[in-house]
Order: C-alpha cells, then structure tokens, then sequence
C-alpha cells in the first residue's frame, strides 16, 4: 500500500463461510470453534505466502490488503481449495482502490465495494472487480465475465469477473454435498480428559523446554526421522515447506502420467503394469483397486502408449495397445467400461485445452500431434512434431522435439492442418522432456543437461536457461507451477528443484531416496511419482 495524505491505494481482499449458521448449528459449539481455528490457520497461511495483511475477521470471514492484486487472487483461491480439507467452501472478493486510513485500519467506498462483491460470490467462486482485472496480467489467469451488477448501497453497476484458472489450471468445482459432510465428521472436539490434560501440558511444557534445552546443550538431542519414501511410490510435498509429508505405494510408474482429478483424485498411470492407481487425496490412501486399462496390449513394449489427461469431466487414457486406442474413462464410476477412441499412430504423453486432447502419435517413423474431439474421438488438425511430450498453455500447444527444439502450434480455424514453428534451444547436448506453465511463461525442463528453459510465448524465443542440477542420464522429466514457483523434476539426482520465477534461482532443494519424474498439483501439494528404475526420455 501507498500512503498519500491519509489515504492508501489498496488491494482489498474479503473472505466468508459459505452457509455457516447452517454449519455452526449441524457441528454444534465444541466441534465449531475447532473448524474455525483450523479454518483460521488455513487463511493466515495463505496470507503469509502470498504478502496480504490481514486486518481484520468477524470469526468466520477475513478482511485482508495486498500490495500486488496478483497476490489477492492467488492468496484467495489458495483460502478457497485449502479450506476444502475441512468440508467447507468460502466465497470470496477483490477490489482496488482508495482506501481511507482509520488508525491502523482501513476504511471507505473501496472496502464496502469489496466486501459487497464478495457477497456476489457463490460457493468456492473467487469474484473479482473490472478494476482489478484490468490490472492483472492476463497470462496465467482465466476469467469468465459474470457481467453487470448492482452492490447494495454503492451507486452505479460494477463489472464482476470470477477467476476460473489459476497458472493455467482450471479451479476444481465445489465439493459435492456428500463429500462435503464427510470431511465435517472429521472434525471433532478433544474430550474432557484431553482438555484437562491440555491444562496440566502448559506445566509439563515449560519442562520440557528446560530438559530439552539441556539435551541439546550436551548433544543428545535427536531429530526426527525423516519419512521413509517407497521405490514405487507418489510422494505429497507441502509446499510451506518443502517437506515430505505422505508417500503412497502405487504400481510402478515407469514412463507413465499422473494427474490431478476434481474433486479429491490423483490418478496414476503405470507404463510397466498398466493400471492405474487412484489416490484419495483427503486421505493420502488408496481406497480403490488398481484399474486396468489396454485391451490386448503387451506390458513393456516398446510400441505401446504412455499418456493420461483429466479434463472434460473424464480422465484420457492412452494404454499400451496394438490397436492405437484412446481410452475414456468417467471417474464417478470406474467399474463402468470405457469409451474407445481410436488414434492414427502409437501414442506419446496427451494434453488438454482450447476444448480438445492433443494427442502425439507415431507413424512411418515420425512423430505427429494431432487434435482431437472429446466428445466423439474424431482427429483433426495434423501437424509434423519430432517429440511425444506435449503440453497446452498461453493459448498454443507446445512440443517438446527430440532434436533439441520447441514446436508451438497455432490451430487454423477451419482448416484440417495446423501451423509449427520450431523453436531452438540454446544448449549443446541434453534431451528436453519436460514442458510447464506459469507466470506468463513456458518452462522446458531437460534433466539430462540439468537446466530449464524460460521461453517467452509472445516472441517465442528463450530468455533464460537455469541450472537447476548436475547433468545426468537422459531420464524423462516433468515441470509444474505452485505457491508462487516453478518445481522441477530432476530424476538422475534424486531431487525436485524449486524455482523462482521472479530471480529465475533455484530456492530450494528436496531430496528424495528415488528418482521422481511426473509431477502434478493437487489439494494445494505437489505431488511426484518416483521410481528406483525410471524411465529414459524416448
């Protein structure tokens, strides 16, 4: 905020419990003052990583400023997924604007008109005012206009956008009803002997300090161990602080795909075995059997396909099969069998956007990307690639080639082929395989040469080339946007790299026992596959 002559330009943030009399009365006294404190831990997380200041909350609801109206938005959908764990949703909005300085609070038309916009706001949805979207930098965000509204006692109409894509991910929908309420039954609150023995602990603390203090003055203290992590696994990274905090055994990954499904699903494809394995991401177990797919394939060959994508409402698979099949499958019900799509070729890793899969495929020695539609499986849009890795982002698809480029394909409207470009990387040896969206940008991560790439989609040249690890084998990699960085997989040192996007530096390192390679963001983590024997880049 800017001071001048007693008042700020603010970037206003409110937040407030969807249906919380409704809630207070089903949790009861006890069990809703322990939501709200949860709650409350949840928001002033958010703030503190996003740069807001809180100032002030009515118990169920926050009031916060900003310095930057990106750290608003982030700082409000991170409050809205977060609190998701607790089978809540919020409402939020954002304004900019004059703010009267009122001691060391704020005050004024500008915090009224904030607040009023988040009244507008449904359940999860993040509103925002056409001031503060005309601020915004468009790259990274996705709004969908919610049109013209009339705020109770503010004159005139105001245009509201709700933020619907966050670093180019798509914001998960609200919590069904049922899952909601599961969640609550979680929450419960300590008994009278825990109460009691919370009282005594406030002693037994100040003792603990004292013994404490003494062991480490005689070097006796130990840490605690680490969490053992499994060779077959998915690891869960909290990204407050770069810590380990779960490790599920799956089926192993190979050169498989892992991605995040809406509501609470990470779903894991194994190249090798070729199932997948679901992971409830409330829970951190799986609850369900491994899903087979592929129809007739052989596990391990080298002809067979390695792809998976969530959109649209189902999950895309693309199984080891002598067909060349793309397999649908609705993740309410995983029993039901799935859709087939047939493909023109083999397939390589798949991606989703502009309301088509983007599918890499293989024929006459050559690689293709085609588009296809959703709905009927029809394939349009061919163009010539040299790669399989493919990812869509700042409204292009982007092509991770073999021969040391970056293809971009523009789509033609109303033409069966599309445009490439190749884009050359400026390294001298190495094998990129990973391609990531955010902050304006698109990321390329080579793990064999142990760098990433920052390409500007406008100009579609490389601005920066970033040392992230020592080189190593030329393993497939993966890059992804979270909290306000880039995070790298780099398998052939067994560690996930942690990039900010502002310095382009590697901030922090985290090291892994196995070589992790796929990447996604899910329920506010990161989440890695990571294998004892990953898979090269093909």
């Amino acid at each position: 905020m800017r001071e001048r002559s007693g008042h700020v330009l603010a970037t206003v943030l409110f937040t407030d419990i969807v249906d919380s009399s409704k809630l207070a009365r089903e949790l009861g006294d006890a069990r809703w003052r322990v939501l709200l404190a949860r709650h409350h831990a949840i928001v002033r997380r958010a703030l503190k990583r996003n740069h807001g200041k809180e100032i002030d909350n009515a118990g169920d609801g926050f009031f916060a400023s900003f310095p930057d109206q990106v750290d608003a938005i982030r700082c409000a959908c991170t409050i809205s997924d977060g609190v998701r764990e607790l089978g809540i949703e919020v409402r939020a909005g954002c304004h900019v604007g004059q703010a009267e300085v009122i001691g060391h609070k704020l005050g004024g038309v500008t915090i009224h008109a904030a607040s009023r916009v988040m009244s507008e706001a449904g359940p999860s949805e993040v509103l925002i005012s056409g001031m503060v979207k005309d601020l915004v930098p468009a790259s990274g965000f996705g709004f969908t206009d919610r049109g013209e509204r009339e705020l109770k006692g503010i004159e005139g109409t105001w245009h509201l956008y709700a933020v619907t894509a966050v670093d180019g991910e798509e914001r998960p929908p609200p919590l069904e009803a049922e899952e909601a309420a599961r969640r609550r039954e979680s929450i419960q609150a300590p008994t009278l002997v825990e109460r009691r023995w919370g009282r005594i602990g406030i002693a037994a603390a100040v003792v603990a300090v004292m013994v404490g203090a003494s062991l480490l003055f005689f070097g006796r203290s130990k840490p605690p161990e680490p969490l053992q992590i499994l060779p077959s696994s998915v690891v869960r990274i909290d990204p407050a602080t770069n810590d380990v905090i779960a490790d599920v055994p799956v089926a192993e990954p190979g050169a498989g795909q892992i991605v995040a499904v809406p509501p609470n699903q990470v779903w894991v494809l194994s190249h090798n075995s070729q199932v997948v394995s679901i992971i409830d991401t409330t829970t951190n177990g799986t609850p369900f059997g491994p899903v087979p797919v592929g129809m007739g394939g052989q596990a391990g060959s080298e002809a067979s396909g390695f792809g998976m994508v969530s959109d649209f409402g189902s999950v895309y698979v693309a199984p080891l099969n002598n067909g060349r099949i793309i397999e649908r499958f609705d993740p309410g019900d995983r029993t039901a069998p799935p859709k087939i799509f047939p493909t023109p070729g083999t397939t390589g890793r798949l991606a989703s956007g502009g309301g088509r899969l983007w599918v890499p495929v293989t024929r006459a020695c050559c690689w293709h990307v085609v588009a296809m539609d959703p709905e009927t499986g029809h394939t349009s849009c061919d163009a010539k690639t040299d790669g399989y890795a493919v990812g869509y982002g700042e409204g292009a698809v982007w092509v991770v080639n073999l021969d040391f480029t970056v293809s971009w394909i523009t789509p033609r409207v109303g033409r069966p082929t599309c445009r490439s470009e190749p884009i050359r990387l400026p390294g001298i040896n190495g094998e990129p395989s990973g391609i990531g969206f955010g902050f304006g940008f698109v990321w390329v991560a080579d793990s064999e040469a142990g760098v990433v790439y920052k390409i500007d989609p406008t100009t579609h040249e490389v601005v920066k080339r970033i040392a992230v690890s020592d080189p190593g084998s030329g393993y497939q990699s993966d890059i992804v946007a979270l909290d306000g960085s880039m995070w790298v997989a780099s398998p052939a040192t067994d560690t996930i790299e942690r990039i900010n996007p502002v310095t382009d530096k590697v901030d922090a390192t985290i090291h892994l026992a196995y070589a992790p390679q796929d990447l996604v963001v899910a329920n506010g983590s990161l989440w890695a596959t990571v294998s004892k024997f990953p898979c090269c880049s093909f």
